[in-house]
């Protein structure tokens, strides 16, 4: 008497054990991807703290050096710096909170949202975006786009203040925000 054979669980066993990997490479993807957008927002965010503690304590000197690119040495900007800095909210500001940051998809930048205590607001405060660059690697300053309630002065308009600005910027300023 001949016994049929059973059939081979092999290529189950194969097939299910390719839908884990793939499950699992899927999962890790979408993880790895979150985690290091969350490392870039922890890191912009506390870039911008950073920046905006220098400044309320008016040491322009430092908020100059925190703001610049790790290329740039071009110290002698620092008087039209501390000019551009005092033409904003950010010149007068007593306090400042900022939030969780909103990456960008590049994640080559990200904008950190902040609100600055001011006595120069009609409202004691408004809100400002600042723009962190290589979040992780070396951070540095973008552009410090402020909301249209903003009192700013006259010489944040001028040409030395637009690297700083953004009024040269080609794309669009974040939303709720305004191009001076």
């Amino acid at each position: 008497m001949t016994t049929a054979a059973a059939p081979s669980r092999a290529p189950l066993f194969v097939g299910v054990g390719c839908l884990g990997c793939l499950g699992l490479i899927c999962i890790g993807s979408v993880v790895a991807f979150f985690g290091w957008r969350g490392l870039i927002g922890m890191s912009a965010s506390s870039h911008a703290v950073r920046f905006l503690q220098t400044i309320q304590r008016r040491d322009y000197a430092e908020g100059y050096a925190i703001a610049l690119s790790r290329y740039d040495t071009d110290r002698s900007r620092l008087a039209d710096f501390t000019t551009c800095i005092g033409a904003t909210p950010l010149g007068p500001m007593t306090n400042f909170t900022c939030s969780d940051s909103d990456v960008t998809l590049d994640q080559s930048r990200a904008e950190v949202t902040c609100t600055i205590t001011t006595p120069t607001s009609p409202t004691g405060t408004t809100e400002m975006t600042v723009v962190v660059n290589d979040p992780v690697e070396h951070p540095y300053n973008g552009f410090l786009w402020f909301s249209p309630d903003a009192v700013v002065g006259p010489a944040w308009h001028g040409d030395s203040c637009a690297s700083w600005s953004g009024r040269d910027y080609v794309e669009e300023p974040p939303a709720g925000r305004v191009r001076p």
